[in-house]
């Protein structure tokens, strides 16, 4: 068989078997994280999150519209699966071409082992790695941006191999074209551009330093150009343009730019025609590179045109040009300093500015909390960014991956309940070593082309490290974002292959059996690397049958009743809930309010108007939804009232205005809400400076008021607070004062909300909510306003309109302090007309205890689904899934405990707890020498008399028989052995089962949730919370009872000290 037919086969073996195996094991239908909302604006051909990826917005409308069995999240899924499965079969010709650049075309059966064996063992070692695996199963972009990135790499290397040839410049054009639709997707692929230009720089010239410099010159010039000229330039052009067009409607001026530009470099390719022949080839290839960037770009024109016919996602609504700007350069996101900015101080503990190489400037709480882990900032820059958020996931792919915890596993800084590295998980770390001996001999063999995957390697993976600059903690594991950079190394895996091929036939070049030998070795390294990688991850990594995302979505909204609003928190509780909504066209009467996009006014506004006039549950006007687009904060403030306090009894201090538009008093605010870190003071001096203060003094601090420095504004991380300008000398000469910073704290403010006709009141305290709980947010001013208006339609029987709930995955910060007036009702907790208690008992068990797994509905109806929760060959991960089914267990014991509070409090569980508690201590006892055997049998005698007594008292209650079936039920439903409880919930379900005389279930839930706790240890931590004097009285109660019979046993007086010691240093 000739080499090309045989590489040609080879390729499609590749890409046959990798697609098989990610087809096999693709998601069933919706996942979570922004699987959902990317396939819910793709078949409603909406708007997500900034920067948008128009591009995979269109392949996925394409393939929704497929007539293949599933649903749309199914086929949309298929896009990741067939992308994923090119680029392995791109890689496998990566490594060839590697290969056969030292050693020349392919003729001999030697050749095609080292040459084709290197390719399929390290296309397939990637194919089955942990984050590329991942990204291949469901539907999202980072599996068309590995492919993107492959087919540049494959597309230069290939012009390589033909660049004497007339006409090998189309590949460069191919490249261009590839380049600029890649920026639909992901800008991820702009990465590759320094190592395409290495492989045309050697392969064009020899190597000097001069030329070498003037190259990386060229590559940042390039870089910069497609970067800021294009991708960030054009759309800034676009500002001059709606002026001189009269029109500021982004996909008109956008477009209009995009046009232009296109033209410009038409008319550029033309005029090189007049020029020398050397000169007019460059720029004519320039000219239509860059033209072919643009119309690749253009794919953005869609979010543009799409944003001014409103769909139901319409996110940062970009349909100005400033707003599309702002879409386009993620400013919601905040900036981040790189090499001069704002970092943590270990000292003082505090943030300061204008540092060199800052690490850590986030001003959150949770962030500087962990900042104070690391010495400074390159420990922290070494330890966490590199240490944890690179190579930890690097050996996850080449290595291995396990739990932290366990014994063989590198924690790599992983916390205990992260995974770490496992060097044994695939029995050696055989690719690890296989790629390492790769970098090696390719650096001897080739070492240009060496260099340039080592660029590779590290631009798409340390440098976005550095680029990112991630505070800690991040909510998931970002491992998927260093694909690029496990695809490079990979590479170095076949080459590694290829060597040990070379090596062996070099070894036995002159023996018969060479061929057999190599090929034995290959068959040998093809089973120890790829096949058991594909072993031991296949189980974690296969989503058949996981419907967890589709159905838990589906249970949050049928918790809510007809109309309702609920309010969310992030993408797991968001994102699957679009997706049925938009795609699926389930519970469309509810509202899903996300809170953390309640900080937007376009968001604010797009819920207003998601419902009719008359029937809106937020009424502000769009002069009261005020946002700054001068300044374009991530998230705007806005005016909802002149007279929030007439609203809603609170403070003046409640009202917020947006814009710098009071008269100069002697004192004024202003408003301005979470300059991102690296904003400079001069934007607010130009504000001022329109009031007519003239000069802005920098001197120094008076009466304790923070000024107006020349540097970064570092003193204040609100989302929303009020700054007081104060100006301090003359009255009569405000213009030359110096202004001076301060901030009004948010106090804790009463507020009441009348319910109906008003005879009935919500009340509660609003406390602030965050940055050393100092300041107050817009989310929570939404939240006061729409329940304000949804508590106005409640008719005289107190049943709301528009029902408000917030799901169980909000925390508890994000509820407003009106905890007594929430109760339970299964996967939501829904707002109620008067406090009491927390659980509405006869909702959640219509919730939990009706299953409707096959007959469910898209309008309200009762019940939940538990697809395949009971399904032992079904994966669930614990970080997403085990973690999101806790809150349907938890429920199941709300609803348990209330029929079981009756045992709980029981004098005979009580006296069965005290008694062995003591009974335990008593062997210790004896275990130090005292003797306690009488007061043991004593107590053993106890013990038993106790557990008849309750024994009896459960067997004449009918509560008994209901809280066992509730929690059979749950286990059920969800069984312990598949998705493992948290501790507190698996104590809880211990102690139930253990008070009903369950001791095989109670024994069989410690074993479930892997603990290895002691009886008394479980006895102890029930008993947490209690004070100090009962434990100390029931136990006296016990004691003197014994006593009565043994008035000189030492044992007692001994017991009772010990515990009167170590109750006073620990009095609960």
């Amino acid at each position: 068989m000739s080499p090309e037919r045989l590489n040609r086969l080879l390729a499609g073996f590749v890409f046959l078997a990798s697609f098989l195996v990610y087809f096999s094991t693709m998601a069933p239908t919706v996942s979570f994280w922004d699987c959902g909302e990317f396939i819910a604006t793709s078949y409603r051909l909406g708007v997500p999150h900034p920067p948008g990826a128009p591009l995979f917005l269109i392949l996925g409308r394409f393939f929704s519209l497929l007539p293949i069995p599933g649903d749309i999240a199914y086929r949309m899924n298929m896009i990741s699966v067939i992308t994923s499965a090119l680029a392995i079969m791109l890689l496998y010709l990566i490594i060839v071409q590697f290969v056969r650049h030292w050693r020349g075309h392919i003729k001999s059966v030697e050749d095609k082992i080292i040459a084709f064996g290197g390719g399929v063992i390290g296309a397939l070692v990637f194919a089955f790695t942990d984050s590329h695996w991942f990204n291949a199963v469901e539907a999202e972009v980072y599996a068309v941006s590995t492919l993107s990135t492959a087919l540049v790499v494959w597309l230069v290397l290939h012009w390589a191999e033909r660049a004497e040839e007339t006409g090998s410049e189309r590949y460069i054009l191919i490249i261009a074209y590839v380049l600029g639709l890649s920026t639909g997707v992901h800008l991820l692929n702009l990465l590759a551009i320094p190592f395409m230009a290495m492989i045309m720089y050697f392969r064009k010239r020899n190597f000097g330093w001069p030329s070498f410099t003037a190259l990386m010159g060229i590559v940042l010039a390039i870089f910069l150009i497609i970067y800021l000229g294009i991708i960030k330039g054009l759309p800034k052009i676009a500002i001059t343009f709606s002026k001189i067009m009269g029109t500021n409607e982004a996909s008109i001026v956008i477009g209009s730019v995009l046009l232009f530009g296109v033209l410009i470099l038409s008319a550029l390719f033309i005029f090189a025609g007049s020029i020398s022949k050397v000169q007019k080839n460059l720029i004519r290839l320039g000219a239509a590179s860059l033209l072919l960037i643009v119309i690749g770009y253009s794919s953005y024109e869609i979010i543009f045109i799409r944003s001014s016919q409103n769909p139901t996602i319409d996110e940062n609504d970009p349909e100005t040009v400033q707003a599309a700007i702002s879409y386009l350069e993620r400013e919601q996101y905040g900036n981040t300093d790189l090499f001069r900015g704002n970092t943590f101080n270990n000292f003082s503990g505090k943030i300061d500015d204008n540092k060199l190489f800052p690490r850590r400037g986030s001003r959150q709480g949770n962030h500087i909390k962990n900042y104070k882990n690391y010495s400074s900032d390159s420990d922290y820059f070494w330890r966490y960014q590199v240490k944890k958020m690179y190579w930890r996931y690097f050996l996850w792919q080449f290595a291995g991956r396990g739990p932290s915890v366990e014994a063989g596993v590198s924690r790599m800084e992983a916390k205990p309940t992260e995974d770490g590295v496992d060097w044994f998980q695939f029995g050696i770390p055989l690719a690890f070593l296989l790629g390492m001996a790769g970098m090696v001999y390719q650096f001897k063999r080739d070492y240009y082309q060496a260099l340039s995957v080592l660029a590779l390697f590290i631009l798409t993976g340390i440098a976005i490290i550095f680029y990112l600059n991630q505070p800690d903690p991040q909510p998931r594991e970002r491992d998927y974002s260093y694909v690029g950079s496990f695809f490079a190394f990979a590479i170095w895996v076949g080459i590694g292959a290829s060597a040990i091929f070379d090596r062996i036939l070099t070894l036995l070049r002159d023996k018969p059996f060479r061929i057999h030998t190599a090929l034995g070795a290959g068959f040998i390294l093809l089973i120890a690397a790829p096949v058991v990688m594909l072993s031991k991850n296949y189980h974690t990594h296969d989503r058949t049958g996981n419907y967890l995302p589709w159905d838990y979505s589906y249970n949050i909204l049928q918790t809510c009743e007809p109309n309702g609003i609920i309010f969310t928190n992030g993408d797991n509780d968001t994102f699957p809930l679009w997706y049925l909504q938009e795609v699926e066209g389930i519970r469309t009467d509810v509202t899903v309010a996300n809170l953390s996009l309640l900080n937007t006014p376009w968001y604010i506004r797009q819920l207003r108007d998601s419902r009719p006039e008359g029937e809106r549950f937020i009424n502000l006007t769009d002069d009261q939804i005020v946002a700054d687009e001068e300044l374009r904060r991530p998230r705007t403030p806005m005016k909802i009232s002149d007279s929030l306090e007439k609203q809603y009894k609170v403070s003046g201090r409640f009202r917020l205005n947006s814009k710098v538009k009071e008269t100069i008093e002697e004192e004024f605010t202003l408003i301005f809400e979470d300059f991102p870190v690296g904003d400079k003071s001069e934007k607010i001096k130009k504000e001022l400076r329109k009031l007519g203060l003239k000069k802005v003094n920098n001197s120094r601090q008076i009466e304790g008021k923070e000024r107006l420095k020349g540097s970064d504004i570092t003193n204040f991380d609100y989302d929303l607070v009020e700054y007081n300008f104060v100006p301090y000398g003359s009255e009569n000469n405000m213009g030359s004062m110096p202004i001076y910073l301060g901030a009004l704290p948010w106090q804790d403010t009463k507020i009441d909300i009348p319910i109906g006709s008003g005879n009935q009141v919500i009340s509660w305290t609003m406390q602030p909510t965050f940055s050393g709980k100092r300041g107050i947010r817009v989310q929570d001013l939404m939240v006061v306003h729409i329940l304000s208006e949804s508590a106005k339609q409640v008719d005289e029987n107190g049943k709301w309109k528009y029902p408000i709930y917030f799901a169980s995955t909000v925390s508890p910060s994000n509820m407003i302090n009106l905890n007594k007036y929430l109760k339970m009702e299964g996967l939501a907790f829904r707002v109620s007309s008067r406090p009491g208690r927390r659980v509405n008992y006869k909702k959640i068990r219509e919730n939990l205890t009706t299953v409707v797994d096959d007959d469910w509905s898209r309008e309200y109806k009762v019940g939940y689904k538990y697809r395949n929760l009971d399904n032992p060959d079904v994966y669930y991960n614990e970080t997403t899934d085990v973690k999101l089914t806790r809150n349907w267990r938890s429920s199941f014991l709300q609803l348990a405990s209330k029929e079981f509070e009756r045992f709980k409090i029981a004098p005979e569980r009580y006296d069965l707890l005290f008694t062995e508690m003591l009974a335990s201590d008593v062997e210790t006892f004896g275990d130090s020498g005292v003797d306690g055997t009488a007061l043991l049998t004593y107590l053993q005698d106890r013990i038993a008399q106790s557990r008849m007594a309750l024994d009896s008292l459960v067997s004449e209650s009918p509560e008994a028989a209901s809280t066992l079936a509730t929690i059979d039920l749950m286990n059920k439903l969800l069984p312990m052995e598949i998705l493992p409880p948290s501790d507190p919930i698996a104590i809880g379900v211990w102690e139930m089962y253990d008070v009903l005389g369950e001791e095989e279930k109670a024994a069989a839930v410690l074993v479930a949730s892997n603990s290895d706790l002691s009886r008394d240890d479980l006895n102890r931590m029930l008993l947490r919370g209690a004070s100090a004097q009962g434990i100390i009285n029931n136990l006296k109660e016990i004691l003197n009872e014994f006593s009565k019979d043994h008035p000189e046993n030492d044992v007692v007086r001994q017991l009772l000290l010990s515990y009167r010691q170590e109750l006073t240093n620990n009095p609960r």
